[in-house]
């Protein structure tokens, strides 16, 4: 387990008023993309029960780091995370993060698909 998955498990646990918005990119570095899947369940695993909110977004790598792009079009595995929230946590809210206007249409009809 990584070391900040197990400080924010560490510092919830603790508490039953303290909530996790979980924003899978953030916990995502350009070398483990293709590992991504294993880092969620990591993440779910640890402190799953405790989240309320899922920031959504999409990236490509670009020169070695991230670069936001339209939900779908990027190398973040949302098939993975949507199933999990719809069998663990199919309350909660997702956001999305890093909107582009332009993209606004699509980006919601892709986040609409996933919820099902």
């Amino acid at each position: 387990m990584q070391l900040s998955t197990m400080l924010i498990y560490s510092c919830v646990i603790y508490s039953k008023y303290l909530k996790i918005i979980f924003d899978p990119v953030n916990m995502l570095a350009v070398d483990q993309v293709d590992q991504q899947n294993q880092l969620w369940q990591e993440c779910f695993e640890a402190f799953g029960s405790h989240i309320e909110v899922m920031h959504c977004k999409d990236v490509i790598v670009e020169h070695e780091s991230f670069k936001s792009t339209r939900l779908g079009e990027g190398s973040v595995n949302h098939a993975y995370l949507f199933s999990w929230l719809k069998n663990h946590k199919n309350h909660i809210s997702v956001l999305r993060e890093e909107i582009n206007p332009q993209n606004a249409i699509e980006d919601i009809c892709f986040m609409k698909r996933m919820v099902g």
